[in-house]
């Protein structure tokens, strides 16, 4: 383009901005005539805007958005993507560069390129992009090439990791609630559920003690000494049935071994830190004459 065809906006350096409500008015607008009115007109009005704000990234993006979802042709995919590159390239927001690569890898994946879906999101990293929606896009990918284990096993990946989370998550939430008892044992319930559904002893065996642990703590609190006993039996069957080492579930059977590791990296430091979040609790001290207790403390020490 040269200096004759340029707006005075672009020859004086003007890059208009719109605010979030009214790119999201805009947005509902366009639907609107995309219902409403010819579908090359209501194009030609998005392509208007984007001119006018050209570097107004989150309305790019929505525009792109928009081309996507309304798409008629692959040359509309095609200037989608331009858009979410531009926005990808150019925009400081690391979140909006994240959403613009996802979404560039689904025009990809629209226009019959799995290739370079595996690409693009296997370089995303350092667009900070969200490994969940990465790695259903890389599955997807591989399922369109013929590679079916590959996708298996991103897709075994993602489940496993968010199990992973939500298990390191939820002892928190158990203390928080320790006050509640029903909200407590709703937690508990809901989380053993999960645990074994899930096989997650076998899988991830020192994942799961810190929520023994507080559920332990939990029960004591609310002077059920019964329940509180049973979480220290649970947590000391794991440690002692395991040998510090473990079964990768069938369900997960996609997923490199490496990429299931759960083993202690110095398992000497890690088993005294075991026995000590039990047998050295201060939290326990008025149980240490309690057989049950004293039972639990001994299987714990043998593990050394």
């Amino acid at each position: 383009m040269n200096s004759k065809t340029r707006t005075i906006d672009e020859l004086m350096g003007y890059e208009p901005q719109m605010t979030d409500e009214d790119i999201r008015k805009l947005y509902k607008e366009i639907t609107e005539e995309f219902a409403a009115k010819p579908y090359d007109e209501v194009i030609d009005h998005c392509r208007d805007i984007t001119k006018k704000y050209f570097s107004c990234f989150p309305l790019l993006y929505q525009i792109a958005l928009l081309f996507v979802r309304y798409s008629q042709t692959d040359s509309i995919i095609e200037e989608a993507k331009e858009l979410v590159i531009r926005v990808k390239e150019q925009s400081d927001d690391v979140s909006l560069k994240q959403v613009a690569l996802n979404l560039e890898a689904a025009c990809e994946l629209i226009l019959g390129n799995p290739s370079r879906v595996i690409d693009l999101l296997q370089d995303g990293k350092k667009y900070m992009t969200s490994p969940s929606s990465n790695e259903i896009l890389l599955s997807e990918a591989y399922k369109v090439i013929g590679k079916t284990k590959e996708a298996k096993s991103k897709l075994q990946g993602t489940i496993f990791n968010n199990l992973f989370g939500l298990i390191n998550i939820m002892p928190s939430y158990l203390s928080i609630c320790a006050d509640d008892i029903n909200c407590f044992e709703e937690i508990y319930n809901r989380m053993f559920e999960l645990i074994e559904t899930f096989k997650i002893k076998e899988s991830m065996p020192f994942a799961t003690l810190p929520f023994y642990e507080v559920a332990a703590q939990g029960y004591l609190l609310n002077k059920n000494l019964d329940k509180c006993l049973d979480m220290l039996e649970a947590y000391t069957d794991i440690v002692t049935n395991n040998s510090f080492s473990q079964e990768i579930d069938s369900f997960f059977g996609d997923i490199l071994p490496e990429k299931m590791a759960d083993r202690p990296l110095d398992e000497q430091s890690e088993k005294q830190y075991i026995i000590d979040a039990v047998v050295a609790n201060p939290a326990y001290s008025d149980l240490t004459g309690n057989k049950r207790f004293i039972d639990i403390s001994k299987r714990l020490k043998n593990i050394c």
